[in-house]
């Protein structure tokens, strides 16, 4: 049975209370700070004093919100979180995963906005419409973010949606087919962005060869748990997107190290690099922490030490 205060509530767990704030915390600066009315900068910063003023952050206090956003780190021990001064304001966002939606209604009201109409309007009715000349990404991307979250992206919505304005796509969580794909590197020449999370049940060596000499404009790829890839689908990468900041190859066993050893030293524009759990010797983990330190890339790998990194690297 709880404890109860005098008040006669349960007593609450302070660190049950930590676990709470960081996730709220995560909501607002990954997803919903517009949604909660709050104004977000180009960047991504929203003001602390802002932040105090969402419902769900009303309960505590400035202190214990800025102790969490400077502390907070994911299972990995990544910050999640970004804090800097700027006017004499306090201002923070999420590191990674920001995604913001807009509010769908106007200020202190049930009202829906005119873009809010629309955007249900057009994905409701999609055969309806060609979109192929549509110049606005943000838009094409929510609706494709809605129908997917709706779990209502079936493949001809999809096909509707993948237009050339498209530089950022996630597919994790979609059933892919080889002519999907196929269809993805066709109409979106220009993906910046490609997010292709457990969809290793049909992703190979082959397939991603074949995919990346089509998106030679790719700058973040997220290959997490595509378990049949191998150190060829390195090699391809090295060769045909020379453009490319970000990878995640996490859990992928199939991927020597030396291979992502050439990796690091070869691919020129690699600013970050997720290999958490991928099996690596002491001795290349040594070589990969002076390739990091030398080129200035941030890495993500299960077991390096602090002797072992530099502000570079995130454990």
């Amino acid at each position: 049975m709880d404890r109860a205060t005098k008040s006669g509530k349960p007593k609450v767990d302070p660190q049950d209370a930590i676990v709470r704030l960081s996730k709220r915390l995560c909501y607002i600066l990954r997803y919903g700070a517009m949604k909660e009315g709050l104004h977000v900068d180009e960047a991504g910063f929203v003001s602390v004093e802002e932040l105090m003023t969402a419902p769900l952050l009303r309960s505590y206090s400035e202190a214990e919100i800025i102790k969490e956003l400077e502390t907070s780190r994911s299972s990995r021990k990544a910050k999640r979180f970004e804090v800097k001064k700027e006017n004499g304001n306090t201002l923070a966002r999420a590191v990674f995963a920001r995604r913001f939606q807009k509010n769908p209604y106007h200020e202190n009201s049930k009202v829906p906005t005119l873009f809010e109409i629309c955007i249900q309007t057009v994905t409701s009715n999609l055969q309806d419409y060609d979109l192929q000349n549509f110049p606005d990404e943000f838009i094409i991307s929510t609706m494709i973010y809605r129908l997917k979250k709706q779990k209502k992206l079936n493949k001809a919505n999809f096909f509707a949606l993948l237009v050339p304005t498209l530089e950022h796509v996630d597919l994790e969580g979609m059933y892919l087919t080889e002519g999907i794909l196929k269809r993805v590197w066709t109409q979106c020449p220009h993906l910046r962005t490609l997010g292709l999370k457990d969809c290793g049940y049909i992703m190979t060596d082959n397939l991603m060869e074949r995919l990346l000499k089509k998106l030679e404009c790719l700058e973040s790829l997220n290959l997490s748990r595509c378990q049949h890839l191998t150190d060829r689908t390195l090699q391809a990468l090295m060769k045909h997107c020379t453009k490319l900041k970000n990878l995640n190859i996490c859990t992928i066993q199939g991927i020597s190290d030396t291979a992502i050893l050439e990796f690091v030293q070869e691919c020129p524009s690699l600013q970050h690099l997720d290999i958490y759990d991928v099996r690596m010797s002491d001795s290349n983990k040594e070589k990969l922490v002076s390739l990091a330190r030398e080129r200035g890339i941030k890495i993500v790998l299960q077991g390096l030490t602090d002797q072992m990194c530099v502000q570079t690297i995130q454990v």
